[in-house]
């Protein structure tokens, strides 16, 4: 356990968890409220074109020896030095991944009976039994690091007074990383800045957040999330005119939010006919036609056009 003191004000949370968090309260989280959150996008400027940033990295750099993956699958890396391949840790249980991504949504402090209780909803199991499952999920996920790290580590977590945290000189979590961009962009005093922001989300959001965890804990930050990073892609999307390889990251990154939403598929097929990459249209299409078949649907008539005549060459692709 760390000997660090806890801040003075464990209790309040901080403002990473503030962003994350929804207004409403979180189920299984101990009952108290999230702080409000001021979701509204900045308005576009009146420029109607705005150059995106040349060089902009898809990902921030990893400078930890872990790297924790929350969205899609669920994953921790290990990388015994900056320059070598990461490799999975592998062995850590369910609830083991849980606690982890737990403590990742609600950065600062957070109490132990908090934690568990998230974890381990109240199902009139006696309390010393649940207080065991707690212990019990620690073991593997200790066991887990020790073995992939030849002991280099051996624990993720500080522990003060009743009260567990992340390590974070151990840690890069990728949702830290986009509370980092959406904090960046509300920073932004231009449109550049804002896109220089955001665009490392086309390299992270990859999937929602913690989809493979069952907790229903997870459920209200994974919706307010999702919506933040919507808003956040709209508002920059809609002051750009000029089609970029960089446009249509963040045109893939908005479909990957909100898969079944026929303009952006069509959006995504006008700035790929745009820049040339006339063999990427069919793809797009059969991403839509899947995501449609699964609610037992087809693209609309007009979406069907549209592909047909981008897909006809670049004549056609200037009149669509």
């Amino acid at each position: 356990p760390s000997n660090a003191p806890a801040p003075a004000d464990v209790d309040s949370p901080s403002e990473a968890q503030r962003r994350l968090e929804p207004d409403e309260p979180t189920p299984g989280g101990g009952g108290a409220a999230a702080a409000e959150v001021d979701e509204a996008p900045p308005p576009p400027p009146s420029a109607p074109a705005v150059a995106v940033p040349a060089a902009s990295p898809r990902a921030p750099e990893v400078t930890t020896p872990l790297l924790l993956t929350l969205f899609g699958r669920w994953q921790l890396s290990y990388r015994p030095t900056p320059d070598s391949e990461p490799h999975t840790v592998e062995g850590i249980g369910i609830k083991g991944r849980e606690l982890v991504a737990y403590l990742a949504a609600h950065t600062g402090w957070v109490r132990r009976d908090t934690l568990i209780e998230a974890v381990w909803p109240d199902d009139g199991e006696p309390r010393h039994r649940i207080d065991n499952r707690f212990y019990a999920a620690l073991s593997p996920l200790r066991r887990a690091l020790r073995r992939a790290t030849d002991g280099a580590i051996d624990d993720l977590f500080e522990q003060n007074e009743g009260r567990w945290r992340l390590r974070t000189d151990l840690l890069t979590v990728d949702l830290w990383q986009i509370q980092d961009a959406l904090e960046a962009r509300r920073r932004a005093t231009t449109t550049a800045q804002e896109i220089a922001a955001i665009l490392p989300l086309t390299g992270l959001y990859t999937g929602h957040l913690a989809t493979d965890l069952t907790g229903t804990w997870a459920e209200p930050p994974r919706e307010h999330l999702r919506r933040q990073v919507t808003d956040a892609l709209t508002s920059i999307l809609a002051s750009l005119s000029e089609a970029t390889p960089e446009h249509l990251d963040l045109l893939d990154t908005l479909r990957r939010l909100d898969p079944t939403n026929e303009q952006i598929y069509c959006q995504i097929a006008r700035t790929q006919a745009h820049l040339g990459h006339h063999d990427a249209l069919t793809v797009t299409y059969g991403q839509l036609a899947d995501a449609l078949a699964d609610l037992d649907q087809r693209p609309s008539a007009d979406t069907d056009r549209l592909f047909q005549e981008l897909m006809r060459g670049p004549q056609n692709s200037r009149s669509a």
